[in-house]
């Protein structure tokens, strides 16, 4: 009975901390900034889960960059990034200067990388105009999915 009472906490822990780990296995959206591993690494663990790994380079200052972020909860947004995971990068927390490695002049900006993190391809949101999802959606959702980005 003891030992019963000592474990009946225990239980309550362990189901929460399984459901937050379930949560985040299954978010496509990860702050670079919260993990402790290099690019490097997250890059390969993504590749290992057949996903997509697109750096996401913003600001908090900057307007496109806010109405993307709002955007991320809507139902178009989460359909066209389902088989992505994006690396969310502020350049005004960059300590790894990452945005220069990569060459971001322009927030926000979407690199599409490979395992080893060179870039596949690369789009601004001067690609959808309106920042509204039902222009952000397509672009993102090409540039995911197809093999070879054409730009278009």
């Amino acid at each position: 009975m003891k030992l019963l009472r000592k474990y009946k906490l225990l239980f309550p822990i362990s189901v929460l901390f399984l459901f937050s780990f379930t949560i985040s296995m299954n978010n496509n959206i990860i702050e670079y900034y919260q993990q402790k591993k290099k690019i490097n690494k997250l890059l390969k663990e993504i590749k290992k889960k057949e996903k997509v790994s697109v750096l996401y380079f913003y600001a908090d200052w900057c307007r496109p960059c806010r109405a993307f972020n709002e955007n991320l909860s809507d139902d178009l947004i989460k359909k066209s990034i389902e088989n992505a995971v994006l690396l969310k990068i502020n350049v005004d927390q960059d300590k790894h200067s990452l945005f220069k490695k990569y060459s971001v002049t322009k927030v926000p900006t979407f690199i599409k990388v490979n395992k080893t993190g060179e870039i596949l391809a690369k789009i601004t949101s001067a690609k959808w105009g309106y920042d509204i999802p039902e222009n952000t959606a397509p672009v993102l959702d090409t540039l995911i999915n197809q093999t070879v980005y054409d730009g278009k």
